[in-house]
């Protein structure tokens, strides 16, 4: 038994009547249960950018900041043959005070009938305090506004339209502060956008090529502990580290005042405070480049996943000592929210457990593959449940490594439905194991118990089929009597 963590209780029984069941009964896992969750459905067919002969319709962006306002001016022109042309964004986060032209359509506003042209006004307060989906706006949240700056919510502008029975569509997008991009932007103090954030005021752009390019934004009214080149550098190793890299370019945006929490990030974006540290700066960006989709009881691997990450690139060269020796609730389990008595469990034993699995895997494929293996498998699914974790681990390391992190992790990802917890193999603190001196491995009489009882049905059901067998092979003998 590994220092410092105790596995989840009742793998042993478990293994004896899996493989009492399989000796006996020649039963196997349901093929459904080896498959994760279903694909989500295929998106409508959409162009990024129509062809020189489609109707066409253009997105203009006006940003501008007033006080602690921020307001963008969204204005559409559209040819006439082109149909159905709507403006969508994030209108639940943004304050609308002026339309001309638009109708509101839903969740959404429509060109209205005999309109080419159309303009919509829309805001965000930075001085008033409430959450969005995207963080908070007020002295604890990310949003805020400086005497000479504005970080707010992105708008997230969608213009679509249709040709020929094809989606056209532009975007208010990362990048389109730009000359040249497909949104042209006009501001009376300089814009970096992003996918979900948008930043006003003087700025530098510190750029990282690569296979995933990452821009940072860097307020000129920051104070930036890391650095812009150390930063850029922890990108590229969080990525690495990963063993996976984002699917397109990130914007990682610097707080020039700070905010209750260090950092967040999304798959395109993130923001970090200005006097965060290295290990926070790596954990940020190694969320952006796993972007893993997690439920209720594989939730606990992105938070270890991305602290994990961090420890390798900017922590402490023994990662494995010093990861578990961060661990505070040993007893905790991670498939089991309701055990972990606050949220740090995930950024301890978790990273903690996948350090160890790190371990294992190097060393039981002689170093060909490591966690990073089973970090890309999850980063490619769609969706992140204990079959999927086990599938990873079983192609990475094989069976009896996913054995062991089920061990560590609570119940069993073979026999866990992917849609919630399993009661019956969600094990809380009154199922596992009492403390135990040493590294004994002894069964609880409740489960030894229960696994004589088993052995007892077993033995009798044997019994009961050979002397079947035996009568009726006295009655059919040559001399027998019929």
């Amino acid at each position: 038994m590994l220092p410092g963590i105790r596995p989840a209780r009742g793998r042993r029984a478990a293994r004896l009547i899996l493989v009492l069941c399989v000796l006996f009964a020649g039963a196997s896992l349901p093929a459904g249960l080896a498959a994760g969750a279903p694909a989500s459905p295929a998106h409508p067919a959409v162009a990024a950018a129509p062809s020189s002969t489609a109707p066409s319709a253009d997105l203009a962006v006006t940003v501008e900041r007033d006080g602690r306002t921020v307001r963008f001016e969204a204005t559409v022109d559209a040819d006439h043959e082109a149909d159905s042309v709507r403006l969508d964004g994030a209108f639940g986060v943004l304050n609308v005070t002026e339309t001309d032209g638009f109708e509101s359509a839903g969740d959404g506003y429509r060109l209205s009938e005999g309109r080419e042209r159309a303009t919509l006004v829309a805001g965000v307060d930075l001085g008033e305090t409430r959450s969005t989906p995207l963080g908070d706006i007020g002295p604890d949240g990310p949003f805020q506004a400086g005497e000479n700056w504005a970080f707010a919510p992105s708008p997230r502008f969608r213009l679509s339209w249709e040709a020929a029975g094809t989606t056209l569509e532009r975007r208010f997008d990362a990048g389109d502060e730009a000359p040249g991009g497909n949104v042209s932007v006009d501001a009376d103090a300089p814009v970096a956008v992003g996918d979900r954030f948008v930043f006003v005021g003087s700025h530098r752009v510190h750029v990282a090529t690569g296979d995933s390019p990452t821009r940072l934004i860097v307020p000129d009214a920051a104070a930036f502990t890391v650095g812009a080149d150390r930063a850029l550098e922890l990108a590229v190793g969080s990525y690495r580290a990963a063993g996976t890299t984002p699917d397109g370019a990130v914007t990682a945006f610097v707080l020039p005042r700070a905010a209750r929490a260090g950092g967040a990030a999304s798959d395109t974006d993130l923001w970090i405070r200005a006097d965060a540290s290295e290990l926070t700066l790596a954990h940020e960006f190694a969320h952006a480049a796993l972007a893993l989709h997690t439920n209720e009881r594989s939730r606990w691997l992105g938070e270890a996943s991305a602290e994990y990450v961090a420890y390798r690139v900017a922590g402490p060269d023994d990662t494995v000592g010093v990861l578990t020796d961060r661990v505070t609730r040993p007893d905790a389990v991670l498939a089991d929210r309701d055990s972990w008595h606050g949220d740090r469990v995930a950024y301890r034993k978790g990273a903690a457990v996948l350090a160890l699995l790190d371990e294992r895997i190097r060393e039981v494929t002689d170093g060909e593959r490591s966690v990073r293996s089973v970090f890309a498998a999850l980063s490619a699914s769609e969706y992140v449940d204990p079959v999927v974790l086990r599938k990873a681990v079983v192609d990475a390391a094989g069976e009896e490594t996913a054995v062991w992190l089920a061990g560590y992790v609570g119940g069993d990802p073979a026999t866990t439905a992917g849609d919630g917890p399993h009661p019956s193999m969600t094990p809380g603190l009154d199922q596992r194991f009492p403390e135990m001196g040493g590294d004994a491995d002894t069964l609880p009489a409740a489960e030894l118990s229960g696994l004589l009882a088993a052995v007892a049905a077993v033995l009798v059901l044997l019994w009961t089929v050979v002397r079947a067998g035996y009568r009726l092979f006295r009655r059919l003998r040559p001399g027998s009597a019929v």
